[in-house]
């Protein structure tokens, strides 16, 4: 847009018009010409007004005056064409810090100088220029500038300035009586220019108090009626409750006692304020008039400003008591001191508080959610067996603790991400995982005494690390295993690693570091080679460092070295991780294992047990975390040179076909391990011993079953005891399994009877399995007991914290920057007592706990400091019921969302649910468009509407199934739905978007002639090419994928990690800086400024008027300068599918903010509602689901080649929620676009949109973690229900803090920018 207007208005309005003439030289040379001549002629005609004034007034003793009044004006004089600065200091950081002491920077005293002109009061003589060089000698303020002080424009030292000035704040005091009169007074101050200091009379009293000020009323007033003062105070309350608010603002930054400042007013008169022995007073009338209806708006940067200047201005006074040069640099030296403060407290937004509050709601709900046990300090000895099954010479580790051994050594290989049916072979639709480690299954087939392969069932979440939990402890996982000696994530209790350690066995660990962080120290040193298990890029580091140190272990010169040894292998799992498990490098990995595991049979001899198996499995695109079938089903492989083993007690002899036969749990081979090594069984195991381990294939030994079986039970039930005993559990709880137990210890008894029939031995082995299997299923419903007190404080919590941002976002008449002092006040006043009343109760009742006492009191403190406020803030909050349509359909479509969570169904089809609430919203704008009046508002919101409902449709294209909805859904986000590598095709999106989307974004910026300055650059420029180098860092990492490139491989990814780094430095550190550095994307025009006449003559001429392109989106375009920065580093990680998923999100952004603008929603919650919306909606298609198999971790190696904390798990927060992040950026622009730089309340419209735009996710977190605790018991908890309510416990978290840290701290760098042209609002 173009904006004319005459320069002697815009310089009224408080706009630094020289600050553009000067981009001209010619004009500037011109304008100085100008400026001499005027100047000359200003200071002849003071020097006559002197002349004039001496002859009329003789010169007058010195009287006593009032320190700080400020002196009346005679007449209104032309403003000059350069205002003075007479601190360059102010001049040059006031402009970057939102404090413009140049032309609107001297706000206070310009607007001191306007108002005395506008209340009709003679002006004196103006005080001249002053420097550095002026001799000063004139009165101080007593007792304050102590003798030998240089003055300031002297040669005083910085700290002796700001020692100076720290005298000046402390000096100030109360004022002591409850009446102040004075006689006006005028005062000669002797400068450069002599010149008068005047004070009007003063004849006020105390009348009342408020907020601890105490306020004062002007006598004239109160003789006009007898209940003047009450009828003051009663009817000007609210007011006076803003400006003491304002002024304790600025009194905090001074650090100035709050005693101190005092309120007056007065019907005329010229004061603004003044120092009455070093008691300020400020006045009212000043506030109610200019600064209390732009207060409305949610405007306070302006007020804090201007008062915090006025502030200085007083207190200078307390050291200098006429306006001369010394006062000037006392005052302007304060303001310079205290510039951060005045500037952070004028931008002052959103209290950061809510997220405080949402992270206590959520800490307390999680802590009763999330499942616990009781890890028992209690150990299993090899002398003290549970049962006894009559064997002699046992109790020893030679000959076996609680049963004979039947090996002396053990290889333990643990290949990651082991599917069983990776393992069996196949025929007919043959994938690239099948067939190709055939070992296992061809060997347990034709040596059914040596070898046996069995579905390996791991219980949820199937992570690495708990799963290991499980695999040596025998335990069930729960989300916090506390305990007495709970430390970090070493496994404290008894577990078969320290029970091989404790029986003096070498230890020797090869392969995932994931062991150490378990059982640190345990391993044999010399021996043991960790490698990084993190980084799911490099799929060979580990697995050839395994093979190269395992091979020779097993040479028999090396026999003698070690007792056991555990590998473990990464390759299938970051195989699956980076391509899926249908891909070649599967295939590959899955043959190098075979090879391998061939290698290690040859070596074995004929004592050593040989044990394959898996941890976990991995989903179609080959991550796992979760519970569907394809994560939980392992496999596990035994094996022995000696026939040990058999299928007797089933006959079958050929391994199952498929997962759900004959499956065992991966709890099973912690009583397995333990009893065929010799080893006491852990003292916590649940597990049962697996049957092929001890039974021969042609005679089953029943009579050994029942005996391990026997063992395994009695250790249970030893652990159930103590476990009872500590819970403090009724008897009740294991009543069934105990009768099953005595039934099996008769059953037992009998069996050893003489002459006693081997059926009696399996009838025994058979009840002691029931037993096992019931008390397994106590101890899971133990253990999913959820603490309902602590889940009620964090939802208890977060709804209040809801209702905050409620009142705070949507109030009908909102104060809300200006009220943030009074609220926090209010806070950290009922807060320490609060935690102090807590903590007493914490003390006084243990079982509540002083960590949870004292937060909840915290908690407590907040909420009743809020409410406490409520009654203090200048105006009444309440929240308006909508009355539009537009007012209707954010409330409608969060409470559709929020009680959809209820339903599975619902959940798992979130994403579609949220493009069906995107395309109402679009087919909704496009009705209400048709009806604008203006058809210019028509046309535009019509079209972009329709773009948004195009676009919408588009996105959508992009899907990540998750295993739910299957068969009715297709993923196209990979190459195909069991892969995790993109298609060859969509190595087109990311180029085709870097000739795309900045010309779009151009053709925005064109439609308000904003298209100018820094976009020009960063948007036409930085921003393609950034683009082009992600289609770039794509195609090169595709190549390495597919061997395309017969390059170096190092060669290619050191080249793929540059470019990223390149990209990611460009776009967060590079941009960043240009952003806070950036001017306004506009240009201006300046006319000619000379004139050549018929004779050649140059007469330069003042230009009446100048052209300003982009004048109408200042803020808007300049703003989205910032978003543009993390669009690029959000594009680049994630895939190209991804990366055109957020450019399609850019683009529905410009869309809905001209929907907003051109059907005026700017001020309705619509806008930020309907952003979150695609925040989410585009969370799914960027490839996440609320899964946690769907997040993206090889997103960390983009611009690493290994872990470096903590930038690669802040990568992988950027992959999985960058749709959110982007969108919690962009929500000022609801604010800011195509808005006017002088547009009154901005910054409140920007603080409403954003908390509105948190309350949609505060909603969106208490609905789902409402319905995970009211659904606890559900089948589908941790499926569908408690992932969910995790991620919107994580989204929560990053809007607060991006919403918080980055967009309203860009927002206030982009006020600043702006303000450097065009001042302050």
């Amino acid at each position: 847009m173009v904006l004319r207007s005459d320069l002697l208005n815009l310089r009224a309005m408080g706009y630094n018009v020289e600050r553009i003439l000067r981009q001209k030289e010619e004009a500037r040379i011109a304008h100085n010409v100008m400026l001499q001549r005027q100047a000359e002629q200003e200071e002849r005609e003071l020097r006559k007004r002197e002349a004039e004034s001496r002859l009329q007034k003789p010169d007058e003793a010195e009287a006593d005056m009032m320190p700080g009044m400020f002196p009346s004006n005679a007449e209104s004089k032309e403003l000059s064409q350069e205002p003075r600065d007479s601190g360059g200091l102010l001049a040059g950081f006031g402009r970057r810090f939102g404090l413009e002491l140049g032309a609107n920077s001297q706000s206070a005293s310009k607007d001191i100088q306007d108002r005395d002109i506008q209340n009709g009061m003679q002006q004196q003589d103006i005080p001249p220029p002053h420097s550095s060089s002026d001799a000063v000698n004139v009165p101080r303020a007593p007792g304050v500038n102590p003798p030998g002080v240089n003055p300031p424009g002297g040669s005083l030292s910085p700290q002796e300035l700001s020692s100076i000035l720290a005298k000046a704040i402390k000096s100030s005091r109360p004022h002591e009586s409850s009446n102040l009169v004075s006689e006006p007074a005028v005062h000669r101050v002797q400068e450069t220019h002599s010149y008068c200091d005047a004070k009007p009379g003063t004849d006020i009293h105390q009348v009342g108090n408020i907020q601890g000020i105490r306020v004062f009323l002007d006598r004239e007033v109160e003789r006009a009626s007898q209940r003047a003062a009450d009828d003051f105070m009663t009817t000007n309350y609210s007011g006076l409750q803003a400006f003491a608010s304002i002024l304790l603002s600025c009194a905090a930054i001074y650090g100035l006692p709050q005693k101190a400042v005092h309120i007056f007013y007065d019907d005329t008169g010229s004061a603004i304020a003044f120092n009455q022995a070093q008691s300020l007073f400020f006045n009212f009338r000043i506030f109610r008039k200019d600064h209390l209806p732009a207060l409305n708006h949610g405007t306070v940067a302006q007020a804090i400003t201007f008062w915090a200047v006025v502030f200085a201005h007083e207190l200078a006074h307390n050291l200098e008591g006429d306006h001369n040069s010394n006062f000037h640099n006392y005052s302007e030296g304060l303001v310079a001191e205290h510039l951060l403060k005045i500037a952070a407290t004028a931008n002052k937004r959103i209290p950061a508080g809510g997220l405080c509050l949402h992270s206590l709601g959520n800490f307390f709900f999680i802590k009763g959610f999330l499942l616990t046990r009781l890890v028992l300090e209690h150990k299993s000895e090899c002398q003290s067996p549970p049962f006894d099954i009559n064997r002699h010479n046992l109790g020893s580790v030679d000959a076996g603790c609680w049963l004979p051994k039947t090996f002396d050594k053990a290889v333990v290989l643990i290949i990651d991400a082991l599917r069983y049916d990776f393992t069996i072979p196949v025929n007919s639709e043959v994938h690239h995982f099948h067939n190709a480690l055939r070992v296992l299954h061809d060997t347990a087939r034709q040596y059914p005494e040596n070898a046996f392969l069995l579905p390996f069932i791991a219980d949820p979440p199937t992570t690495t690390l708990l799963r290991l939990k499980g695999l040596t402890t025998g335990t069930l996982p729960t989300f916090i295993d506390a305990g007495s000696n709970f430390a970090g994530t070493a496994i404290e209790e008894d577990n078969l690693v320290a029970q091989l350690r404790s029986a003096g066995k070498t230890l020797v660990h090869l392969g995932d570091d994931t062991w150490h962080q378990l059982f640190p120290d345990y391993f044999q040193p010399n021996l043991t080679h960790a490698y990084d298990s993190f980084n799911v890029w490099d799929l060979h580091t580990v697995d050839n460092g395994v093979t190269e140190h395992l091979l020779p272990l097993l040479e028999p010169r090396n026999a003698g070295k070690w007792d056991v040894i555990f590998g473990h292998f990464l390759g299938v799992d970051h195989a699956g991780h980076r391509y899926g498990p249908d891909h070649p490098a599967t295939n590959e990995k899955l043959k190098q294992m075979d090879n391998v595991i061939r290698q290690v049979v040859t070596s074995l001899d004929d004592e050593t047990l040989l044990v394959v198996l898996g941890d976990h499995g991995m989903d179609t695109k080959g991550d796992h975390g979760g519970e569907s079938d394809d994560e939980v089903e392992s496999a596990l492989w035994m094996y022995s040179k000696k026939p040990v083993f058999g299928h007797g007690h089933n006959g079958i002899l050929e391994p199952p076909s498929t997962a759900r036969d004959r499956a065992v749990g991966q709890i099973d081979l912690v009583p397995t391990l333990a009893l065929l090594l010799g080893m006491p069984i852990p003292f916590n195991n649940l597990g049962s011993p697996i049957a092929e381990a001890f039974v021969t294939s042609k005679q089953p030994d029943w009579q050994r079953l029942a005996s391990v079986n026997a063992l395994a039970a009695a250790q249970i039930q030893r652990y159930q005891r103590e476990y009872s005993k500590a819970r403090g559990l009724d008897n009740n709880v294991f009543a069934n399994s105990l009768k099953i137990w005595e039934v099996a210890q008769d059953l037992w008894r009998s069996a050893l009877q003489p002459n006693n029939e081997s059926h009696s031995y399996k009838s025994a082995y058979a009840t002691f399995s029931d037993y096992q299997r019931e008390t397994l299923r106590i101890c899971r419903s133990l253990w999913a007991r959820f603490d309902v007190v602590s889940m009620t404080y964090g939802i208890t919590l977060q709804t209040g914290s809801l209702l905050i941002i409620a009142v705070y976002a949507r109030a009908s008449t909102p104060c809300r920057a200006e009220d943030v002092p009074v609220l926090l006040r209010h806070i950290l006043i009922t807060t320490p007592f609060c935690v102090i009343l807590a903590l007493g109760l914490g003390m006084a009742f243990p079982h509540i706990g002083v960590l949870n006492s004292s937060l909840l009191g915290f908690a407590a403190g907040g909420f009743l400091g809020f409410a406490s406020a409520l009654r203090k803030v200048p105006y009444g909050y309440s929240i308006p019921m909508p009355n539009s349509c537009w007012g209707w359909i954010p409330l409608v479509f969060t409470l559709l969302q929020a009680i959809g969570f209820a339903s599975n169904s619902y959940t798992i089809w979130e994403d579609e649910i949220l493009m069906f609430l995107l395309s109402t919203f679009a087919c909704l704008a496009i009705s209400a468009t048709i009806r604008q009046s203006s058809s210019s508002d028509r046309i535009l919101g019509l079209i972009q509407a329709s773009i948004f409902f195009v676009l919408t449709r588009v996105a959508s294209l992009s899907r990540l199934c998750r295993e739910e909805q299957m068969p009715y859904c297709k993923s196209t986000y990979y190459a195909s739905a069991t892969s995790s590598t993109s298609a060859s095709w969509q190595l087109l999106i990311p180029f085709a978007s870097s000739m795309v989307l900045p010309s779009l974004i151009k053709s925005y910026f064109r439609g308000t002639r904003s298209y100018e300055g820094s976009a020009v650059i960063w948007i036409g420029v930085v921003l393609r090419l950034g683009l082009l180098a992600c289609g770039v860092f794509w195609s090169l990492d595709a190549a390495d994928d597919n061997d395309w490139l017969s390059v170096d491989k190092d060669i290619l990814r050191t080249l793929k990690t540059t470019i990223a780094q390149l990209i990611l430095g460009t776009a967060l550190v590079a941009g960043t800086t240009y952003y806070v550095l950036a001017k306004p994307c506009i240009s201006i025009e300046v006319p000619p400024t000379t004139d050549e006449n018929d004779a050649g003559n140059v007469t330069p001429y003042k230009p009446k008027s100048v052209t300003v392109f982009g004048y109408s989106n200042m803020h808007g375009s300049r703003y989205f300068l910032i978003v543009g920065n993390w669009l690029l580093a959000i594009v680049l990680l994630q895939k190209p599918m991804g990366g055109g998923a957020i450019v399609i999100l850019a683009l529905q952004i410009f869309a809905l903010l001209e929907v907003v603008d051109s059907n005026d929603l700017s001020q309705s919650a619509v806008g930020p509602v309907v952003l979150a919306l695609l925040g989410s909606f585009y969370f799914f298609k960027t490839g996440h689901q609320a899964t946690l198999a769907s997040i993206q971790w090889e997103s960390a190696f983009i611009p690493l080649k290994a872990i470096h904390y903590p930038w690669s798990p802040m990568l992988v927060f950027l992959n999985t929620y960058g749709a959110q992040i982007l969108t919690t950026i962009a929500v000022p622009l609801l604010a800011l676009w195509k808005k006017p730089p002088q547009k009154k309340g901005l910054l409140g419209d920007v603080a409403m949109a954003m908390a509105t735009y948190i309350l949609y996710f505060a909603v969106i977190n208490l609905a789902t973690t409402m319905w995970a605790g009211w659904l606890r018991r559900h089948l589908m908890l941790y499926r569908i229900f408690s992932p969910r309510f995790l991620t919107g416990m994580a989204v929560l978290l990053v809007v607060d803090i991006f919403g918080i840290v980055v967009a309203l701290g860009s927002v206030r760098w982009n006020f600043l920018s702006v303000s450097e042209v065009f001042g302050w609002a």
